[in-house]
């Protein structure tokens, strides 16, 4: 699966239900989120929030999070690239994370960036019907056993991939194990998440605490609407 970036895995995932996400604003910001999940694996950014406290635990407050970007230089991939020059634009300085991610829309390209390459297929709708976009079988079955068998220890990608697809509320979709209690605990100092640097848990937690929560008033839909930008 390490031909697949975060947010190709995501645009994935998210159609194999039936070829249509079951809700398209939360499906485009999982797929943004997602974006800075890569590139915080790249060690590009970091997303921070000054924590309250909360029971004698810390616990950061996504309403403060904010996009840190980190290092130099371009990532080679076009879209990270333009990320990264949007975060520049933005600054210097902090980005708030949560406006970002609700407002940036770039599944529409995820999704054409795996068809282009053969391991999703178009279904052309009719008049009062949307496409639908069906994942390759085997690499959605990969991808999934792969997010199930995750086990007691996981990497980091394992580790952003797997709280962005519970907070994409996935987990029922994919007939995936309940997460365990720890998953969204920001300090998660024990178990398989212990071994991973205290800043990428952070960064994890926030960023799927930025996706929202699916309503039950909301239509299905996939049309391709949006700036594809993030901003406040």
């Amino acid at each position: 699966m390490s031909v697949l970036t975060l947010p190709e895995e995501m645009a994935l995932l998210l159609h194999l239900a039936g070829g249509t996400p079951a809700s398209r604003r939360q499906a485009s910001a999982a797929c943004a989120a997602a974006e800075l999940a890569e590139l915080a694996l790249r060690g590009r950014i970091v997303v921070r929030s000054r924590p309250v406290v909360v029971g004698g635990v810390q616990v950061p407050l996504v309403r403060r999070a904010e996009i840190e970007p980190r290092g130099t230089g371009w990532t080679g991939l076009e879209w990270a690239d333009g990320v990264l020059a949007e975060l520049a634009r933005r600054g210097p300085g902090p980005i708030p994370l949560r406006p970002w991610v609700v407002r940036r829309d770039q599944l529409p390209h995820h999704r054409e960036v795996l068809i282009a390459r053969g391991l999703m297929r178009r279904l052309p709708g009719g008049l009062l019907v949307r496409d639908r976009h069906l994942p390759d079988p085997v690499l959605a079955r990969v991808s999934v056993r792969r997010i199930a068998a995750a086990g007691q220890r996981v990497d980091g990608r394992g580790l952003l991939l797997s709280d962005l697809v519970a907070a994409a509320e996935l987990v029922g979709d994919l007939a995936l194990p309940e997460p365990g209690d720890d998953r969204m605990n920001d300090e998660r100092g024990f178990g398989r998440w212990s071994f991973r640097p205290e800043h990428l848990r952070d960064t994890s937690f926030l960023l799927a605490s930025a996706v929202p929560k699916r309503t039950r008033f909301e239509v299905s839909g996939d049309g391709d609407g949006g700036d594809g930008g993030g901003g406040e």
